[in-house]
């Protein structure tokens, strides 16, 4: 992929928040990362729309990954959004739970893992 895209990071993991955006800025991509979910909703709420993909870790502390991913779709529809998880990934969450979503990528995972899932949510649909 050589189009830099703006990525949203929100990871409760400091480590792991941290090793993305570096993984994402290797990758030529411009990263904004918050480690809390309300960081996330007011960050989505004052930068409505010009994030590309937001990468959102599906089980946090306090707002769930679920509510992120719905303020997402409702505050900046064009932003392609990929839940996180080191756990179990419930049918509920592959079919959407109702939300719009690009791609689920399961933790730990690698440079190849992470550009094949960005490619992947933002390649055109048919």
């Amino acid at each position: 992929m050589s189009d830099s895209c703006r990525i949203l990071v929100v990871d409760d993991e400091p480590d792991v928040c941290e090793i993305t955006a570096e993984m994402l800025e290797a990758l030529g991509h411009q990263v904004s990362a918050v480690r809390s979910s309300r960081d996330a909703l007011h960050h989505i709420s004052t930068t409505s729309g010009s994030y590309t993909l937001a990468l959102i870790d599906w089980n946090m502390p306090g707002v769930p990954g679920k509510d992120v991913v719905a303020a997402i779709n409702a505050h900046s529809p064009d932003t392609g959004v990929v839940i996180t998880t080191g756990g179990h990934i419930p049918m509920k969450v592959q079919q959407g739970h109702g939300l719009v979503l690009r791609g689920i990528l399961k933790k730990p995972f690698t440079l190849q893992m992470l550009r094949t899932c960005i490619e992947d949510a933002l390649a055109p649909t048919s």
